[in-house]
């Protein structure tokens, strides 16, 4: 019981702390290993995808409004 609550424990926490930190490492290695050139095409594909889910919700709601008044 004793290894449990002093050796044990620690490293569980040691193991949560590091598996927190892990997408502030992936975004750090990623932001060193990019180019400019390549990061500058990942923004502006980060651009567009972000515009085509803003308008997603429009689309299905016209998509749906006619189903809904055949419902109705």
């Amino acid at each position: 019981m004793r290894f449990l609550k002093t050796t044990a424990v620690k490293l569980i926490e040691s193991d949560i702390r590091g598996v927190a930190q892990r997408p502030l490492i992936r975004q750090q290695v990623y932001g060193e290993t990019v180019t400019a050139v390549r990061l500058n095409a990942l923004h502006k594909l980060d651009e567009r995808l972000h515009r085509q889910y803003d308008q997603t919700p429009r689309t299905l709601e016209r998509v749906q409004k006619p189903a809904r008044k055949r419902t109705k």
